[in-house]
């Protein structure tokens, strides 16, 4: 049997490979929209976060009190995660040097579009807590960083400029009545997705060639309207004559949850005819999508009679309604399944429009892509903790080495399996986030509206105008309705809602 030698399979498995996973694991309150029950479960294992994984504790936080409503509370927590990333971002570059020391020794830093969706949400949070202002500071903050990307990104097709945060820039700007500022946003908010067509599968947004060429005929850049109607087409130009006494509402729509990091683990081991055992492992950090049942969103918007109505509404301000409600409760609007009750607001109402939302973010495809562009320096840093843990592991074994057989190799499994807990790759990430984030955009006659967001399943393929899409034959899966959204002449109502399942 001493002579014997052989090697063990070649070992693949994805596992879940951190001491935080039971922390981490906030997300499985999402999809029932718990959201209270995950912030009570997560304030409970602040403290295995510790320092280095403090951030993530951050993100989570300021996520869920954003979904529950707290926008008060969720920029705080915002604001916290937003310091302690640039401040981890300046000693970055120390911490790669030290290449061979296990990642989750490290802080973590973030993500490139992690980081992005932090102001995104802040941003969001100051819209909804009608601070026009403050939604500003954000949307310049978002400039800022994407600048930080692509100084950071020379070469192309790398994820250096945040579409959805350029045209999120351009809404608020608009609202504020920056009509310059935002038609600069709108253009920039253009280039990037179309940045994104060359990464991944991604379409151009309709809706927003409409919002250039309307701003551009506003602001009467006659020549720059020329210039972008020879690019987009006659289709896109904005009607002669518009009804300046109509308001608008824009709806932002959260679908699904981003995808999570796993372990990559291979492993090969061989034993001598001591019973010594040679262990080289691989562990690498992939990305693995999480399913969703959302292909599309519908947004319908119900006249309804105020003195029916069952909802709470709002006064339209002058230039922003940061509106919210849905059956009096000041939160992100959930779905629930639809049902004969649920398929109508239960208000007296009749239709004023409807149409698809468009895809306007796709987290998915940019995490991917996140990850796809690091892969080479990834490997490379696996294998060099590789090699530092199998040096380590022969000095231990031949230190250890004994006359029995069957003693060497247990005492090389447990040596093998003391270094692999330890060097685990780093799977940590923002578990909360949305998988994609939708836009619907429409003017209306100033009144009351009920504004519901149908999810749509069986449509699985991505488009940028739902008016195109021809997604009508798929099923309503859920219906999320707000209520008494009162909407001013020249006002702005903003209305959330999310769903992930």
């Amino acid at each position: 049997m001493r002579k014997i030698l052989f090697s063990l399979i070649v070992l693949l498995a994805i596992g879940c490979a951190s001491t935080l996973r039971r922390e981490m694991a906030v997300d499985r309150f999402l999809p029932a929209a718990d959201f209270q029950q995950a912030i009570a479960d997560l304030e409970s294992h602040e403290k295995a976060f510790g320092g280095k994984s403090r951030l993530l504790y951050l993100l989570n936080m300021g996520a869920l009190n954003h979904y529950a409503g707290d926008y008060e509370e969720s920029n705080k927590y915002f604001e916290e995660a937003y310091a302690l990333a640039d401040e981890l971002y300046t000693k970055s570059i120390t911490r790669e040097l030290a290449g061979t020391v296990s990642p989750n020794m490290r802080p973590y830093y973030g993500e490139d579009y992690e980081k992005v969706m932090v102001n995104t949400f802040m941003a969001l949070n100051y819209l909804k807590l009608g601070a026009l202002d403050e939604a500003l500071v954000e949307a310049r903050r978002i400039d800022k960083d994407l600048e930080l990307l692509t100084n950071k990104y020379q070469s192309k097709n790398k994820y250096k400029s945040d579409a959805f945060g350029r045209y999120l820039a351009g809404i608020i700007q608009e609202i504020a009545g920056r009509y310059n500022d935002a038609f600069i946003s709108y253009v920039q908010a253009y280039r990037a997705y179309k940045d994104y067509e060359k990464m991944f599968p991604f379409e151009v947004p309709d809706q927003l060639k409409r919002d250039i060429l309307r701003l551009a005929a506003v602001l009467h850049f006659d020549d720059k309207y020329d210039d972008f109607v020879k690019e987009f087409g006659d289709e896109y130009a904005p009607p002669a004559h518009m009804d300046e006494d109509a308001g608008e509402v824009i709806a932002i729509v959260f679908a699904g949850l981003a995808p999570l990091k796993r372990e990559l683990n291979i492993k090969h081991t061989g034993v001598d005819k001591d019973g010594k055992t040679y262990t080289f492992q691989l562990q690498i950090p992939v990305l693995v999508e999480r399913p969703t049942s959302i292909g599309g969103v519908r947004v319908s918007c119900f006249e309804s009679s105020s003195e029916n109505s069952s909802g709470v509404g709002r006064s339209a301000g002058e230039v922003l309604l940061a509106s919210g409600e849905s059956s009096g409760e000041d939160s992100v609007s959930t779905a629930r399944t639809a049902s004969p009750s649920r398929r109508r607001p239960a208000v007296s109402a009749k239709p004023g429009a409807s149409g698809y939302a468009f895809l306007a973010q796709d987290v998915s495809a940019i995490a991917k892509k996140n990850m796809d562009d690091k892969k080479a320096v990834t490997i490379a840093k696996a294998f060099a903790a590789a090699l530092v843990r199998y040096k380590a592991s022969e000095k231990l074994k031949e230190k250890s080495k004994g006359k029995s057989f069957w003693g060497n190799v247990a005492k090389g499994v447990l040596i093998d399996s003391a270094l692999e807990n330890v060097t685990h790759a780093d799977i940590r990430c923002w578990r909360t986030l949305p998988a994609r984030i939708f836009i619907y955009r429409k003017r209306l006659p100033p009144g009351t509206y009920d504004i519901c967001a149908d999810f749509v399943g069986g449509l699985r393929g991505r488009y940028s105008d739902g008016e195109k899409a021809k997604m009508d034959r798929g099923d309503v899966l859920r219906r999320s309705c707000q209520d008494s959204l009162e909407i001013g002449p020249g006002s702005v109502a903003v209305c959330y809602f999310a769903d992930f399942n």
